[in-house]
């Protein structure tokens, strides 16, 4: 009976022992997933903040870019012709060779198209564009689209960045209207931005490992992203609801942030799966489960040293 009083009491007292013990290691183990999170978040603030910087910094030198070209005397005066003559058309090839000037484009512009309203027609570097033609390029095949493309000369401001979505391919556009005396503009510059380059800039600062990122316009589209194609189309699925937190996407947890650009209105997204934070903070519990199986074999062989001595 003293044996087994003796083996019961030392039971006792070493499993409440065992269980605090262990209640510490899951403590330890969710608290450094806690601060894993909280150094994810920071870390992913910083982040879209240097995006953001990078958005910024390229729109700034397309807006000086554009500009530059508005102001440019050339331009502007073959833009207030009322009726411009056949004389007047050697005047291309001066404007074209500013749109090829080096300086003249940045590389997250794909085209850059200066309308003219006085002719109906629109300049590229390279080659002259009816309205209708130009229409159609920049909005797609439609009945609508030169009410469409006539809406961007209602621009009240110097330069905007839009988006237009049609058959499911979005057109960034950056406009700026060519500055006149109390009239409406008489020509348009139109910049087509790159959605690769944009990516390009997307990705050159998300550097965190396994995160997706998403650039999204004021309407929900996608206009591009950094990481998993997939999970980014998923994402952009769920564009219509209000987003949490965390979300579940293809049947893995992530926690999702978010940031307003404001310049252009953007919504930057980025995506941390939740994997990623439990995988590393699994060394906390991993470890203590190779202490607590130590504890465990030391307190049977004491308990079984103590029953042979009593």
């Amino acid at each position: 009976m003293k044996k087994r009083s003796v083996l019961y009491t030392w039971v006792i007292e070493f499993s409440i022992l065992l269980i605090l013990m262990a209640t510490m290691c899951v403590t330890l183990t969710l608290s450094a997933r806690r601060k894993l999170l909280d150094e994810y978040t920071e870390i992913t603030i910083q982040q879209q903040e240097k995006i953001e910087t990078a958005l910024n910094n390229s729109m700034s030198q397309i807006k000086t870019d554009a500009i530059n070209l508005a102001c440019n005397n050339v331009i502007r005066s073959f833009s207030l012709l009322s009726t411009p003559m056949p004389s007047d058309n050697y005047t291309f090839y001066t404007i074209q060779s500013l749109l090829a000037a080096p300086g003249s484009t940045h590389s997250a512009v794909s085209e850059t198209y200066i309308y003219f309203r006085n002719l109906k027609k629109a300049l590229t570097s390279k080659t002259v564009y009816e309205k209708e033609t130009l229409a159609a390029i920049l909005f797609g095949p439609g009945g609508e689209v030169e009410k469409r493309f006539d809406s961007l000369r209602t621009t009240s401001s110097l330069f905007r960045v839009i988006s237009d979505s049609t058959n499911g391919r979005t057109q960034v556009m950056a406009v700026t209207s060519i500055p006149t005396q109390g009239r409406s503009p008489t020509a348009l510059i139109i910049q087509v931005l790159d959605p690769q380059a944009l990516g390009e800039i997307v990705a050159g600062q998300a550097t965190m490992e396994g995160t997706t990122t998403l650039l999204m316009d004021s309407s929900g589209q996608l206009l591009c992203e950094s990481g998993n194609p997939a999970l980014a189309g998923q994402l952009v699925q769920m564009a219509a609801k209000r987003l949490e937190s965390h979300v579940e996407l293809g049947n893995k947890s992530y926690y999702l942030l978010q940031k307003q650009l404001e310049e252009e209105n953007w919504t930057l997204i980025t995506l941390v799966p939740v994997s990623a934070i439990t995988r590393k903070s699994s060394w906390v519990w991993q470890q203590s489960m190779v202490f607590l199986m130590v504890f465990l074999a030391v307190g049977i062989v004491a308990a079984a040293s103590m029953v042979q001595l009593n």
